[in-house]
């Protein structure tokens, strides 16, 4: 039966002569043709198929083809592009410049999850979660990535690709007795322990004990001596050619620390407290560099400086250590004492005489002096650490390596000079100056660190 679509009532009316109008009732969608229903059906029911979008009307007795019903092809539509900003998603045609807002970030963001802590145990290489999901991370091997495992100390070793620490070993052969081969070589700052490298045969030690403190000066009255503490003598540097055959796999390493220099003096009429020794440095028992000996606290008599140990008397240069300088009854502090090979002494601060009269405090003692200096030394003394002086009355710590520090400068009317600390490695201590009562004494300064080196081939 032919229809014809009526826009002025939306119904089909039915072609030709015969006005007869059909009211559509749109059912549905079915799977195509063969899909229609047969039965219950009303005149003017509409279903449409799905596989070829054509709609059907039945007309009574059957089902007439309506086709697609689709009108002309409309306009192309303009394309649109999208942004997010800080706050919304906006829009806009292709090439117009304005953006439109959409919709806000705020409306389409939800809730926070909730937040998990996370910890990491070195200890035991676990990384902890609150949630309980804790997992332990690997070591390296040479067949997986992981964490370095500890290295047992030192400062030379290295990580092997198969995960373990070895010492490095360096090109080259030994010289004065070492051999050839390749070397390895590890410095202590701080006590520790040294493992012997597979392989070595000879070993070749260095060891400085720790500087001694120097002592603190008196505090007295006037018409009284008050002198200076005694500075600290320099640590002792001791050097040794070893068969390794001697030393064991592993040997306990000792690090002499610097000894503390005495304090001030802060009660009237009161002598100067002691320095603290210096620690000896030691490679088990196949090496020792021995223990320092400390500045003497000032008294109203001359007090001796810490006497070198164990290669030379005080007041002379050492070969291989250096003494503390004296606290004199002149007023006037005593040089540090250079030494050729090892640390220097500290120098003495000055006093105050009976005169009331403040002396002049001396520089520390420079060590390691033949390696510092080109040809022989012009002096036993001197060329440490600065000495105080009026208006800057601390004594200056040792400049270079192993330097002894400066002594503290006097005042009769303020308070007494601090002494420089020695350098490392096993500088003496510096002195600290007297003062009047009403005044503090100088403190003493601090002895430098040890340290202990080691080579093998």
């Amino acid at each position: 039966m032919p229809y014809q679509f009526n826009p002025f009532t939306g119904n089909l009316d039915i072609a030709g002569g015969d006005a007869t109008a059909v009211a559509l009732n749109l059912k549905g969608t079915v799977a195509n043709q063969a899909a229609l229903p047969s039965s219950g059906n009303t005149v003017g029911d509409v279903w449409q198929t799905a596989d070829l979008k054509k709609f059907y009307v039945w007309d009574g007795s059957a089902w007439d083809d309506l086709g697609t019903l689709a009108g002309p092809p409309g306009d192309d539509g303009r394309e649109v592009e999208l942004q997010a900003n800080a706050t919304h998603i906006q829009w806009r045609y292709v090439g117009d410049a304005t953006w439109t807002n959409l919709v806000a970030l705020s409306v389409i963001t939800g809730p926070p999850g909730p937040g998990t802590d996370i910890s990491y145990d070195a200890a035991s290489r676990e990384v902890r979660s609150s949630t309980g999901a804790d997992a332990t991370l690997p070591l390296v091997t040479s067949s997986a990535a992981g964490l370095a495992p500890a290295s047992g100390g030192g400062t030379s070793n290295f990580l092997r690709a198969d995960g373990t620490w070895a010492a490095p070993a360096g090109g080259g052969g030994g010289g004065g007795g070492g051999g050839g081969g390749t070397v390895s070589y590890q410095e202590f700052t701080s006590s520790g322990t040294w493992t012997k490298p597979a392989g070595c045969t000879t070993i070749y030690v260095e060891l400085v004990s720790g500087g001694a403190g120097g002592g603190s000066g008196r505090r007295g009255a006037a018409a009284t001596t008050r002198t200076a503490g005694s500075s600290g003598a320099g640590g002792t540097f001791v050097s040794r050619w070893i068969p390794a055959a001697l030393a064991s796999a592993t040997e306990t390493v000792t690090v002499g620390a610097g000894g503390a220099g005495g304090a001030a003096v802060t009660a009237d009429d009161t002598n100067g407290n002691p320095g603290t020794g210096g620690g000896s440095s030691s490679l088990g028992s196949l090496a020792i560099a021995s223990a320092s000996n400390p500045g003497s606290g000032g008294t109203a008599t001359t007090v001796a400086g810490g006497l070198a140990t164990p290669w030379g008397p005080a007041g002379l240069t050492g070969l291989y250590t250096a003494a503390g300088a004296n606290g004199t009854l002149a007023g006037s502090g005593l040089l540090g004492h250079r030494c050729m090979y090892g640390p220097g002494g500290g120098g003495s601060g000055s006093g105050l005489t009976a005169a009331n009269a403040a002396g002049v405090a001396a520089a520390g003692g420079q060590g390691f002096a033949e390696q510092k200096n080109s040809g022989a030394n012009s002096s036993a003394t001197g060329g440490g650490g600065a000495a105080g002086a009026l208006g800057a009355p601390d004594g200056g710590n040792g400049g270079t390596y192993g330097d002894g520090g400066g002594g503290g400068r006097s005042n009769a009317t303020a308070d007494g000079g601090n002494g420089g600390n020695g350098a490392f490695p096993g500088g003496g201590g510096g002195s600290g100056s007297g003062s009047a009562n009403g005044f503090n004494s100088g403190a003493g300064g601090d002895g430098g660190g040890g340290v202990v080196r080691v080579w093998c081939w």
